[in-house]
């Protein structure tokens, strides 16, 4: 996977579209400890000026989103979402392209103190092309970070000529090891054809494995609850 350098500085360096919400909406419940920071996107669908002729596969070539996505569900802290790359666009409920892959970045500019903990969930549907798995880089570098666990589990599905299944995708860092961190992204790339319906950033001052135990949402039909696999990864 290419690396997107200096990330968190971009993320830093531009504003965000705040987009209000009236009620938080998990897709998982962690049942992190500590002092705990919670970021959400739940509104993905019908963002003014992030349609299909204005970033997606009608807007002229390598048009840039106009501003990141500000984190929207209530209880929300500061991190943001940008697209740099590709056509993804924000259609009827999902942020979509059929005409490639797009790579996205969720970021904070000001993470927590004694950062020791990083969960981030995709709640998406694979396409023609599966996502890849999201890596971390913090204080403005391009470590590259795999996550050292990783969940997932069914969360539904969505209505696109018949059912599609949506998955809930967890990845956890442990960063306890690290001392000084400031500012942290997640960079990953969104597969063509894959649908992005939800996101779910959290972060926290104490280390502990997630529960990543799923929560329905009365809008989603199908959805299915499960403890989901577990993946542990050691870094070299």
């Amino acid at each position: 996977m290419s690396k997107i350098r200096n990330a968190s500085v971009m993320i830093a360096a531009v504003g965000g579209l705040s987009v209000a919400s009236v009620a938080q909406a998990k897709i998982v419940e962690n049942d992190l400890t500590g002092n705990v920071q919670f970021d959400g996107w739940d509104s993905l669908g019908g963002l003014a000026g992030y349609g299909i002729g204005e970033v997606g596969p009608f807007a002229p070539p390598a048009t840039a989103w106009p501003a990141p996505v500000g984190s929207m569900e209530a209880g929300s802290g500061d991190a943001i979402l940008n697209r740099t790359f590709g056509t993804h666009y924000s259609a009827s409920f999902s942020l979509y392209s059929f005409a490639g892959p797009s790579g996205f970045i969720v970021g904070d500019s000001s993470a927590i103190s004694d950062l020791a903990n990083v969960v981030f969930t995709i709640a998406d549907w694979v396409g023609s092309s599966p996502s890849t798995a999201p890596v971390l880089s913090y204080n403005g570098g391009t470590q590259s970070l795999a996550a050292d666990f990783s969940f997932s589990s069914p969360f539904g599905s969505v209505d696109f000529g018949g059912p599609i299944d949506v998955s809930a995708r967890t990845f956890q860092w442990d960063l306890s090891g690290i001392s000084g961190i400031t500012d942290f992204s997640i960079a990953w790339t969104a597969g063509s054809s894959a649908g992005i319906t939800g996101l779910q950033l959290e972060q926290s001052d104490v280390f502990s494995v997630a529960s990543a135990n799923v929560i329905p949402h009365p809008s989603t039909a199908l959805v299915v609850l499960g403890a989901g696999l577990v993946a542990r990864r050691r870094r070299a």
